[in-house]
């Protein structure tokens, strides 16, 4: 007998293998569940053991043995003249259209059990249960196996795209790299060249993503109770896929920038440097952490002046400001509504020293100073007043948001943080096409 089901027969019981599909794991639990008391036999001691091959001489026999775990762990084939093997359960003669037995411990042991009866050159394999079977049925079943095999391959790598792609916060790159655009739009009053907009989108498009992927692979633990979905906690991909993609979008970030400059690539390593920080030391440390965020945020529009070479226009640092607040205000809020990840990490943030309500509170004066920071381009002459429009558009989605915020009673109070966030990308929209009808 197979050398590692010893341990069975010596106690009298040989377990049902398990199996994946639904019926058959039901019997397979049934069955172990009664055990021996319904199934067991006499225990003994086996006089052969066989691991891998094994002979038998003598009186012109020509029999040996060979292993072919899968179905059980010590399944075992026995070839007869090099011409039959009887492989037990190892495959099925009575279904129509498959050989697979409905049980095994491994199937992918009992594939490459399969694979090695086949290269032994016999013609028949007899079954314990059914028909014999032929070299042809058995290939033929190989071969649709090796399909299947390929196609759940093809899933998993699905699987793992999705992940990846997840990983990128697409939305919230590609809002980096479009306030990247209005800042450009800002500093020069028209288009900007082509290559100044294309490499300025994707130099901090790419960085984004660095820094939010660099989030996830520091915040795995903090991630199991807050957002066991993420692609990492929920195994869609693995830290080695988290740290090879942020290298590539690290690198892919720094050579967009050179192509605009040396100024725009000591700017883009500054930038990846904070957020770096952040995500390694920092965030802990609640409202310094999210103070550094928040920069990051307001730095994109600055760039946008960096990558056209006029860094120091106005308008562009008002609305780096403007960004400041408002991901400083959310970052805060965040904080407020997921406060018991931030304990079970150790985070100091404002929700876990204050308590969330206040924290909230102060989220919400955050958000004030937005509104009243949006007037004072018009006070001092800055922006033309069509601009107005969106701003107060902007004014009014962060005065229904934080209302809803500031209220305990309000379910999902998630749900206004983004609203404000998705509101000040509809306002950089609004306000790019704006500056583009009133230079024209």
């Amino acid at each position: 007998m197979g050398e590692k089901e010893k341990e069975y027969v010596i106690e009298g019981y040989s377990p049902v293998p398990r199996e994946a599909s639904f019926v058959p794991s039901l019997i397979s639990r049934f069955g172990n569940l009664v055990g021996k008391g319904r199934f067991g036999y006499e225990p003994f001691n086996p006089d052969i053991l066989v691991s891998d091959e094994f002979g038998l001489d003598g009186n012109d026999l020509n029999i040996r043995m060979i292993g072919t775990a899968g179905h059980s762990p010590g399944s075992i084939g026995v070839i007869v003249d090099e011409q039959i093997v009887m492989v037990g359960d190892s495959m099925f003669g009575i279904f129509p259209h498959s050989i697979y037995p409905p049980f095994s411990d491994d199937p992918g042991k009992m594939i490459r059990s399969w694979k090695r009866l086949l290269k032994t050159g016999c013609e028949t394999f007899l079954p314990g249960h059914g028909d014999g079977i032929n070299r042809v049925k058995l290939s033929w079943e190989l071969e649709k196996r090796s399909w299947s095999e390929r196609f759940g391959k093809i899933r998993m790598n699905k699987r793992k795209f999705i992940g990846l792609y997840r990983l990128f916060r697409f939305d919230l790159s590609f809002a980096a790299g479009t306030c990247v655009l209005l800042g450009e739009l800002l500093a020069v009053g028209s288009l900007p060249s082509m290559q100044q907009a294309v490499f300025g989108f994707l130099s901090v498009f790419f960085i984004s993503a660095a820094a939010l992927i660099l989030n996830d692979y520091f915040d795995i633990e903090m991630d199991r109770i807050n957002a066991p979905q993420r692609p990492l906690p929920s195994g869609m991909v693995t830290r080695s896929d988290v740290i090879i993609l942020f290298i590539f979008c690290t690198l892919a970030g720094s050579a967009s920038s050179m192509i605009l400059g040396i100024q725009a690539f000591l700017f883009v390593i500054f930038v990846w440097a904070v957020g770096f920080m952040y995500n390694w030391k920092l965030k802990r440390y609640g409202f310094v952490g999210n103070c550094f965020v928040a920069f990051s945020v307001g730095m994109t529009f600055i760039f946008g002046g960096v990558a056209v070479g006029r860094p120091f226009e106005m308008l562009v640092w008002f609305m780096g400001v403007v960004a400041f607040l408002i991901d400083l205000g959310e970052e805060i809020a965040a904080d407020s509504i997921d406060v018991q990840g931030d304990r079970e990490s150790g985070s100091r943030s404002l929700a876990v020293v204050l308590g969330p309500e206040r924290a909230m509170r102060i989220s919400a004066g955050v958000f004030s100073l937005v509104i009243v920071w949006s007037f004072v381009p018009f006070v001092f002459g800055w922006m033309e007043w069509p601009y107005l429009l969106p701003l107060t558009l902007l004014d009014l989605i962060i005065v229904f948001s934080t209302m809803k915020l500031l209220d305990p009673k309000t379910s999902k109070r998630l749900r206004y943080v983004r609203v404000i966030y998705l509101g000040g990308l509809g306002v950089i929209i609004m306000m790019m096409m704006l500056r583009l009808f009133l230079t024209n």
